[in-house]
């Protein structure tokens, strides 16, 4: 591509649900192409013909595995046909995907193109993700967002002090723009 490196192109599409099979003759772009969760594998080239299939073998794996999680998770089917909406969130940290209750869940903090979520038993969960992206994907009744940084879990808010959200442990500023909207929320 003589205007753009593969790695620009993956970064404006964002996190579309696209996956990518990196192929180039710098081995040095490889490393750098495995910090997207888009990236399936990585050919150098010359490509041999059993490395394209093992590449291929993997993307239909990955896309299977991913299939099926999603099938599994999100919403569940009961017996009397209703669909109930699940009370936690699966995340990617790390390579390795956690499914985390809503209530487990303090507060989220952006941090660039990551997420920082802040859980009831100290532990620190980092996601490749925005905070739009989270903040549309999360449940309104349980999860409120108090500033361009932070969403909150509505549950864990102990009081509201002038521009200030108090959590059990924890204060957050609120935004000015999202003050009316934050007291109207958590006072009713």
């Amino acid at each position: 591509m003589p205007d753009i490196t593969g790695l620009e192109l993956l970064d404006s599409l964002k996190n579309n649900a696209l996956k990518i099979i990196f192929s180039t003759a710098y081995s040095e772009y490889a490393l750098q192409g495995f910090d997207y969760d888009q990236v399936v594998d990585y050919l150098h080239k010359p490509i041999r013909l059993t490395r394209f299939i093992k590449a291929i073998e993997r993307l239909k794996r990955v896309l299977s595995l991913e299939h099926e999680f999603n099938a599994n998770s999100g919403t569940q089917k009961v017996e009397n046909s209703k669909i109930v909406e699940s009370d936690f969130i699966s995340i990617k940290d790390n390579k390795i995907i956690y499914r985390i209750a809503y209530a487990d869940i303090n507060y989220i903090q952006s941090w660039g193109n990551y997420l920082k979520f802040f859980l009831r038993d100290q532990n620190i969960k980092i996601v490749r993700k925005t905070i739009k992206t989270i903040d549309a994907e999360l449940p309104d009744k349980h999860f409120l967002r108090i500033h361009k940084s932070y969403v909150v879990n509505i549950n864990h808010v102990v009081a509201i002090e002038g521009n200030q959200i108090k959590l059990e442990d924890h204060q957050l500023p609120i935004g000015k723009s999202y003050l009316v909207n934050v007291k109207k929320t958590i006072t009713g």
